[in-house]
């Protein structure tokens, strides 16, 4: 048989058959597949009826694509999970160490910033009211009026004095700085190393409360034991007027070192 002058059983699934499922039919139908089915398709009556319910053949999946399925679905291995956890103990065991380093040092430099607040503090308050200013130490702090209402602050409170009032009455000093707490795990010197009470006169110049004299040497040591390597904040005054800080892995000497700018 010719059409268009070539043989029909040369096109391709001429004569052959190819078996189709029917859904609801159970059995296999002969579904016979010609050049002219790409129109239209002979289905046997034994077939006709269950056509419109009929579905696509699904091949079974293999062996091996079950096996991938079960494997996908099975989570993490023993010796996945161990891996994941050593190697997460290795970053902690780096991270952790430089972490707890920064942050103390961060704490240690924001008390050191607080004392030289104080500091500027005092000293542009005595320029102002061109009156006498005392900046609260650990010790030293004097037996008169300035002296003993550091007695009640914390370290690095600033007191103003007061002039008398009308009547001629002595008037308390008022405190115009209240330094905030230090942070956890930061401390104050103690003994030689303790903070430093110092006044200011109208010019600004700090002294002890025992000498007139300009003073030079250590203001405060701050530091904490939770970190071993620069774990001291030094702050000195020089001639009464500037302070240099410094980071030391010792207690601070009384003397500025080179080191400090």
């Amino acid at each position: 048989m010719k059409e268009g002058g070539k043989r029909l059983d040369a096109w391709p699934f001429v004569g052959r058959k190819m078996p189709l499922i029917i859904a609801g039919h159970g059995s296999w139908c002969p579904l016979r597949v010609r050049w002219l089915a790409l129109v239209r398709s002979i289905v046997s009556p034994a077939c006709a009826g269950s056509l419109k319910n009929a579905k696509p053949f699904v091949a079974p999946a293999s062996a091996r694509e079950r096996k991938v399925n079960v494997r996908r679905g099975a989570g993490f291995s023993l010796i996945e999970l161990m891996t994941v956890v050593a190697v997460m103990g290795i970053l902690l065991s780096i991270a952790v160490p430089g972490y707890r380093y920064v942050v103390t040092s961060n704490r240690l430099a924001t008390a050191a910033n607080d004392i030289v607040a104080a500091f500027n503090t005092a000293r542009m308050e005595a320029i102002r009211r061109n009156s006498a200013t005392q900046l609260c130490g650990s010790t030293g702090n004097g037996s008169d009026t300035l002296g003993t209402s550091c007695g009640s602050a914390t370290a690095a409170a600033v007191y103003v004095a007061e002039p008398n009032d009308a009547d001629g009455n002595a008037v308390s000093p008022s405190q115009t700085y209240s330094p905030p707490a230090l942070p956890s795990g930061v401390q104050l010197g103690s003994g030689t190393n303790s903070m430093v009470a110092l006044r200011f006169g109208g010019q600004g110049l700090a002294h002890t409360t025992t000498s007139n004299a300009p003073y030079t040497g250590l203001l405060a040591d701050v530091y904490s034991i939770k970190i071993s390597s620069n774990n001291h904040r030094c702050l000195y005054v020089s001639t009464g007027s500037a302070v240099s800080s410094c980071s030391l892995s010792t207690s601070c000497p009384n003397a500025a070192p080179t080191t400090c700018q």
